[in-house]
């Protein structure tokens, strides 16, 4: 070590610069080496840790698989609670094709440390049926018979179930929760995703009292995570709601040590909260507010079966009863340029109601010619808006009873930015072809509602959000065309209800898509809406968020099905 100290002081300054130089370079590329050793013979794996925080718009109000309807609230009941498959031991049908067989898992418990049973199933399927409780799933679960058999089995019973029933329950081998062969696929489906609420808690608590209780901001739960707090300013409203890793949770556990909400009142605030860091990650954001972010970020696209239209309510506007006057406006619509220019791309063409593809191709092209051939064949011709019949300069006009009326049409929409974008190319494209649209923007809320619930529209532009069971029926029998039914065309037509009706008698596959397929065409062919688009549901997180499953969203607040694979942190280890 001296005599290379000296050798090193006996060289010149430049001779010293090159030594070191040269040192370094030797350093530099052996630890080099050593990473992309190390990296080739390792690989990076999730493992547990650190904290997540996801910017909401709204406010947590009920905590609570019976009563939640808000994105706020099913998300957090998704993370809180657990639904009935991830707590049986065995879900299988029997021999007979007649039952469904289910066990609870054994030693199962809320995070308060009581045990939870078949009762607490009874009880949540009976407190959906409570009218008092105003469940929004009610209508799937109306007339069904639950029973239970043991501490660890149930009996569930479709309305109607024959005695016969009875006695294959009882030849059944073991113990067992049975369903019927009436029971639809979507019924199966929530079955299986059932989410439990603890009868202990709320069993003497009357469900017009529930939100009044604690317990549903500070839930008892049995899910991937359990309640840890929530902060409130000085107003009341909830800023941080707070999770961590619920060890008695049955099945996987959670890799993300804690998850945290914070609670914003638009989305203007929410992107701007991401972009000072105060929060990890924000969904359901628009083109508009994604091109706002200023940090580093992924965006994470799902497709969704959820579409939006311009739902036409034919008794506020004689002209709409035209049908050749429909089929114009559905002619003319540039669906996929909507796509490109105010979805960003992040969404697919609707030709209508049937979103995954069924007989929709040919009817998705833009052919505004053929909308001009089919007003004029109505008899709309254009105007040059010299007469003295209150004649506009461009628009088309047509005598009905004996009177000159104006091709003019009001449009309603909700100052959402992606729909106000939507609007105002609508206008441009139909006053192109010689339509006067006016466009009237109303503020997200109770006067939204309130036009909704009294059909006060000529035509809506607003979405069909269809839930896990894509079931139709809400939104498309004539039954439900007014509140609090969904039909916002208020279309009837007979052959459509019993088309519904024979999907709900749990066809076949290969009949299922045949029916969809028949309600496909008859309902476009009516032009009760001019079907658009599918936006897929865009999440943007910090970079470091890994395990997020790019699967179809149903529900936005299904996409924390299975947070428990979401990451943070990784090690590394041995290949």
């Amino acid at each position: 070590m001296d005599k290379l100290k000296k050798i090193f002081l006996a060289f010149s300054d430049k001779e010293r610069k090159i030594f070191l130089a040269a040192a370094a370079l030797v350093i530099v590329s052996g630890l080099v080496l050593i990473i992309v050793v190390v990296r080739g013979a390792t690989k990076a794996m999730p493992t547990r840790g650190g904290e997540y925080i996801e910017g909401f718009i709204g406010q947590p109000s009920a905590v609570n698989p019976v009563s939640a309807a808000s994105d706020v609230d099913k998300s957090l009941v998704r993370l809180v609670f657990a639904k009935l498959e991830d707590l049986a031991s065995q879900i299988e049908l029997d021999k007979s094709g007649l039952f469904w067989k289910v066990r609870l898992k054994e030693g199962l418990v809320w995070t308060d440390g009581k045990p939870l049973t078949s009762d607490d199933v009874v009880f949540t399927i009976q407190k959906i049926q409570d009218e008092s409780a105003q469940s929004p799933l009610i209508s799937k679960w109306r007339g069904v018979g639950a029973e239970r058999m043991s501490e660890l089995e149930v009996q569930l019973r479709a309305p109607g179930t024959a005695p016969i029933l009875e006695i294959q329950r009882a030849k059944a081998q073991g113990e067992s929760l049975n369903f019927s062969t009436g029971w639809t696929s979507a019924l199966e489906h929530e079955i299986k995703n059932l989410y439990l609420l603890p009868k202990h808690i709320f069993n003497d608590v009357p469900p017009i009292n529930w939100r009044l209780s604690d317990y549903n901001l500070s839930p008892v739960g049995s899910g991937f995570y359990r309640f840890k707090n929530y902060d409130k300013d000085r107003r009341g409203f909830i800023t941080r709601y707070e999770l961590e890793i619920n060890p008695d949770y049955p099945g996987e556990a959670a890799l993300i040590e804690n998850i945290s909400f914070k609670f914003y009142q638009d989305k203007e605030n929410l992107v701007a909260a991401f972009n000072r860091g105060m929060i990890g990650g924000a969904g359901g954001l628009d083109p508009q507010e994604v091109e706002k972010i200023k940090r580093p970020f992924e965006k994470l696209s799902f497709p969704s079966p959820n579409y939006y239209a311009v739902f036409i309510n034919q008794s506020k506007n004689t002209i709409l009863k035209d049908i050749a006057v429909r089929k114009a406006m559905s002619l003319s619509t540039p669906r996929e340029a909507l796509v490109k220019e105010v979805l960003g791309g992040d969404g697919q063409v609707v030709s209508g109601p049937v979103v995954q593809g069924v007989g929709s191709d040919s009817l998705v092209a833009q052919d505004k010619d053929e909308a001009i051939r089919v007003l004029e064949a109505s008899g709309w011709n254009l105007s040059d808006g010299s007469g003295t019949d209150n004649s506009l300069p461009g628009v088309r006009q047509k005598t009905i009873n004996k009177t000159k009326v104006n091709l003019e049409i009001n449009l309603t929409v909700p100052e959402i930015p992606f729909l106000t974008a939507t609007a105002d190319k609508l206008k441009a494209t139909w006053e192109g072809i010689g339509f006067k649209v006016n466009i009237s923007k109303v503020p997200e809320g109770d006067a939204l509602d309130n036009i909704i619930k009294n059909r006060d529209y000529e035509m809506l532009l607003y979405g069909n959000f269809l839930g896990d069971d894509l079931d139709l029926t809400p939104f498309w029998r004539s039954t439900e065309r007014f509140f609090p039914g969904l039909n916002l065309s208020l279309y009837s037509n007979k052959a459509v209800d019993a088309l519904l009706d024979k999907l709900g008698q749990n066809p076949t596959q290969q009949d299922r898509e045949s029916t969809l397929a028949q309600l496909q065409g008859l309902i476009t062919q009516d032009y009760p809406a001019i079907f658009l688009y599918s936006p897929n549901y865009v999440l943007v997180a910090e970079n470091d968020l890994k395990g997020i499953q790019g699967k179809l969203v149903t529900d936005p607040a299904d996409r924390f099905k299975e947070s428990y694979k979401w990451n943070l942190k990784t090690v590394r280890v041995l290949k």
